[in-house]
């Protein structure tokens, strides 16, 4: 069963019709929001499906590692959610992930809010200490669907990216280089370039023999945004 209908509903359709997977993929999207309205949208949805015969399979956020972000309304919900989670569910798996790169009209994303604003000439604001990392969604797909069928991951918190780090003002000069303009920068002293504690999905990727190369940021911005 598939709950949602954005990008990580899409990317996880496969599961609609098994019973033994409750794929819970209708968060909030915007992770700038202060409003806690959207958030206890999400938990009120979400404690719908605690009594479920399904694991349980849930998203959150590497960005939970980023000291600048500790405070932020989103990550405080992100935490909320996952131990609500760990408490009362028998059967679950938490991905946090990484910033998604897919075919999404939600304007919210990292980099459709950069390709979208870069694209028409308008300003941009470069946080000169922040590092993300990229994930394209049909790796995410396909990675963490093996994952999801292999019950020796249930019960898990893991987090999910690759050691792709790049950051902020590198991305921005990525998709200046895709869409062949130059936007206005307002530079920023601000943001944190964090370590992500992903060993086991490392593990894991050889485990499986998957292996991004050292081109992957660049060559997932130009097959969305080119």
């Amino acid at each position: 069963m598939v709950v949602g209908k954005g990008l990580l509903a899409n990317a996880f359709s496969h599961f609609q019709n098994d019973d033994s997977i409750l794929v819970f993929a209708s968060g909030v999207s915007n992770s700038n929001s202060n409003d806690p309205i959207h958030f206890e949208r999400e938990i009120n949805l979400l404690n719908q499906y605690f009594n479920q015969k399904a694991c349980l399979v849930y998203f959150s956020t590497v960005s939970i590692y980023d000291d600048s972000l500790l405070q932020s309304s989103y990550i405080i919900h992100k935490r909320k959610i996952e131990k609500l989670i760990q408490d009362n569910c028998s059967d679950y798996l938490i991905f946090r992930l990484p910033i998604l790169v897919g075919r999404t009209t939600n304007p919210h994303t990292l980099t459709n809010h950069l390709f979208h604003q870069i694209k028409n000439n308008k300003e941009v604001k470069v946080f000169v200490n922040a590092c993300r990392y990229l994930m394209d969604v049909d790796d995410v797909s396909k990675i963490l669907s093996s994952i999801i069928l292999n019950s020796n991951y249930h019960n898990k918190t893991l987090n999910i990216c690759f050691e792709n780090k790049i950051k902020v003002p590198e991305l921005i000069s990525l998709i200046e280089k895709i869409t062949r303009k130059n936007c206005k920068k307002i530079i920023l002293e601000k943001g944190d370039c964090y370590q992500v504690p992903n060993r086991e999905f490392l593990d894991y990727l050889k485990e499986i023999k998957f292996k991004e190369d050292e081109s992957y940021n660049e060559k997932i911005l130009k097959k969305y945004y080119s």
